[in-house]
């Protein structure tokens, strides 16, 4: 008996909610439900869950998660110990407070010639093709002084770092970021004019894998 819905012939593909049951048990009881026309009769599609079934909460459940996921966010102290490695960080490691410069005028070859720089024997294995920060000053009588840094291996001369002299006879200072290859080194060229008065490197630091 579906005397509550119109003429499934009506309604083809249409869906209707009965809200409360209706009719007498056995003879022409409708259930509560979605119901669906295919053009000749109505068929009961399922249940229809009240607003608080869907907003159900079984002993709280939903402010309990919520709770610890605020808790858990709030929380600063790596309580998973989770490491840089895990979450594709590196580690810079700066290298303190030395004292004295790593590299001196006697220590180079001033040839206008590109030269390796070991910094082996200062930088880690863990440092192997990573970045090293190093600091750069030097003196020259001629402002067309210079010294180049690349990478060891690079022939091109665009990919590189310098310090130039601006003022003949003031110091000029540069930082620079180098990556080392797999022996850790790099590359130097120290134009070969005027006189230096000194040129000193110093390595202040250097990336981890």
């Amino acid at each position: 008996n579906y005397d509550a819905l119109p003429l499934a012939s009506e309604q083809t593909g249409n869906i209707y909610i009965v809200q409360e049951p209706q009719g007498t048990w056995l003879i022409n009881r409708k259930r509560a439900g979605l119901w669906r026309s295919d053009g000749a009769t109505w068929t009961r599609l399922g249940i229809v869950p009240t607003y608080e079934e869907i907003g159900a909460d079984p002993a709280g459940s939903s402010a309990t998660v919520q709770g610890n996921l605020n808790t858990h966010t709030a929380n600063e102290s790596n309580p998973h110990n989770v490491i840089a490695e895990q979450v594709g960080a590196i580690k810079y490691v700066e290298r303190g407070d030395v004292t004295a410069d790593d590299f001196l005028i006697g220590d180079l070859i001033v040839d206008s010639q590109f030269h390796e720089l070991d910094l082996s024997g200062i930088c880690p294995e863990a440092a192997i093709n990573q970045l090293v920060h190093f600091k750069v000053v030097l003196t020259n009588t001629l402002v067309t002084a210079f010294v180049v840094f690349q990478e060891n291996g690079y022939v091109n001369g665009y990919n590189f770092e310098a310090a130039r002299i601006q003022v003949a006879g003031i110091p000029r200072y540069g930082h620079f970021w180098m990556r080392m290859d797999a022996a850790r080194k790099i590359q130097y060229k120290i134009q070969n004019v005027g006189t230096y008065g000194y040129i000193r490197i110093t390595v202040r630091g250097w990336f981890t894998e």
